[in-house]
């Protein structure tokens, strides 16, 4: 897979790991897929409660 400039950028801001160590590691990749699934629930929770405050 060729990685750009930001993908491996946006790895190391938000994960703190390369995309090289990313593809190589299941370790690493399942603490991130772990981090991505958190950030994605709690933004699905914030998005509910501001759905219940404006309706």
């Amino acid at each position: 897979m060729e990685t750009t400039e930001n993908i491996e950028k946006s790895m190391q801001v938000n994960h703190g790991v390369c995309v090289e160590e990313y593809e190589r590691s299941l370790k690493r990749k399942l603490e991130v897929e772990e981090k991505r699934y958190e950030d994605h629930r709690h933004s699905q929770i914030l998005q509910q409660e501001l759905n219940n405050k404006l309706f």
